[in-house]
């Protein structure tokens, strides 16, 4: 590529980028602006009244309650894990590796696709944490854009991705139909691989291509770089407080926690680390390595802010998948799509229904309970392979994640930016892994 194009196709990436950090709203605005839409579409095109979408939306918020506190348990246990002394050297460590601004972002591109095809939740957290070292270590990185590929590398399909783990499970849901489907014939089929791997180089180019000339940078903000005190001091002279600093309260927790981690590896018969685990895992080491449960205390107390979020979102979220659900809009969205599609389109048509369906339904999970029924029936009719409707159905849950706020809360916590920062090379990148993952699909 001649420097021209370069200059070119930076000069449209930063346009975009400038554009929806001046003009887009906050994260809550957008989930109460897609509320509103779900809400008068349920009432335009389905049967439903006004009561009834009223109804669905006010019992769905109770049905993220578990996972919103698991999405903050992870942020607190991950930011508290980090903010021990050992951690937080390791990340030095790893963020000295790359040298310039150019390194550093294909370093943390690369670095955060391996750790989100290891698991999503060590992804998100950790990719943030090591981003931010990156970050602090070379002032001459574009931090928005450094974050930005950060929550783009959650896109890859890995160990921990729920709709083929679901079908590769005996007893899932659409067993008498599609059978149980192995990993081997959906995340680690060829053509799987053939998008993993483009995907990981496609994502350090798009980071190389976006970064804006020098006198366009915005470094880490100096207040992210200052180091939280954790260290709680002991007043010697107090039993109560040499009892609540004690080595042995800590390290007898911490111990019941990893030998139940342990029990949990040797027993469990699939690679899904389940979020549950992760978090565990988190706070059996953190107490470790802070030393004590009142230096842990203080380290929680520290990286409570960062759930805020989460805890004011995640219901109107919940409101806006029961609305989808239980109105019949999700259903009939991808029936249309099932009734324009032949046997050649119709794993694309699979993937950008999945994508749209997503915008509203943020959950692999919730998205295959709606979309699966009627998109499996077809693609059987159709002739068309089970395990590439899988994971082309998986794949849409992924690619427009890259536009929608739900997933990038956590990163956006740790990072401390808001999505207005990050969006502009969010939908960029989106465009692009769209367009190479419908190729493959398609082709191969």
């Amino acid at each position: 590529m001649g420097p021209s194009k370069l200059k070119s196709k930076k000069k449209r990436s930063n346009f975009l980028a400038k554009a929806f950090s001046r003009y887009l709203p906050d994260s809550y605005s957008i989930a109460i602006l897609l509320a509103i839409i779900v809400f008068l579409s349920g009432v335009i095109f389905t049967e439903s009244t006004i009561m009834d979408m009223v109804g669905y939306f006010g019992n769905g918020i109770p049905s993220l309650f578990n996972f919103g506190m698991q999405m903050a348990l992870i942020l607190i246990t991950g930011h508290s894990l980090a903010s021990s002394k050992s951690v937080k050297n390791m990340l030095i460590s790893l963020s000295g590796i790359p040298k310039t601004a150019t390194q550093g972002i294909v370093f943390t591109a690369v670095a955060c696709m391996f750790l989100n095809y290891m698991n999503w939740g060590l992804g998100m957290i950790g990719g943030a944490l090591l981003a931010k070292q990156v970050a602090t270590k070379n002032r001459k990185i574009h931090y928005p854009l450094l974050i930005a590929l950060v929550y783009g590398a959650t896109i890859i399909r890995g160990f921990s991705t729920s709709i083929p783990l679901i079908v590769a499970t005996p007893g899932h849901f659409l067993e008498e139909s599609i059978g149980v489907v192995p990993i081997g014939q959906t995340l680690f089929s060829y053509w799987n691989i053939v998008i993993s791997i483009g995907l990981i180089i496609l994502l350090a180019l798009s980071g190389k291509i976006m970064m804006p000339p020098e006198d366009e940078v915005i470094s880490i903000p100096e207040h992210l770089t200052e180091v939280e005190t954790t260290e709680d001091p002991v007043d010697s002279n107090t039993f109560a407080e040499k009892f609540s600093h004690s080595k042995i309260l800590s390290f007898s927790l911490s111990a019941v926690l990893l030998v139940y981690c342990v029990n949990y590896f040797m027993n469990v018969g699939t690679l899904n680390i389940s979020i549950d685990i992760v978090i565990i895992l988190f706070m059996a080491m953190g107490i470790i390595l802070h030393g004590n449960l009142m230096n842990y205390k203080t380290a929680v107390k520290n990286a409570v802010n960062v759930t805020s979020g989460i805890m004011i979102q995640f219901p109107i979220y919940a409101g806006i998948m029961a609305m989808m659900k239980t109105s019949g809009l999700a259903a009939m969205m991808s029936q249309w799509f099932v009734s324009v599609s032949t046997q050649d389109s119709f794993p694309l048509t699979s993937l950008l229904s999945a994508s749209i369906v997503n915008i509203f339904v943020p959950s692999g999970g919730g998205q295959w309970a709606i979309q699966a029924p009627i998109m499996m029936p077809a693609a059987a009719d159709l002739g068309v392979d089970t395990a590439k409707t899988i994971m082309a159905i998986a794949w849409g849950d992924a690619l427009t994640n890259q536009i929608q706020p739900f997933w990038a809360l956590p990163i956006l916590g740790v990072a401390g930016l808001g999505i207005k920062d990050i969006m502009g090379y969010c939908a960029t990148w989106c465009l692009v892994a769209g367009l190479f993952i419908a190729g493959v699909l398609f082709i191969l």
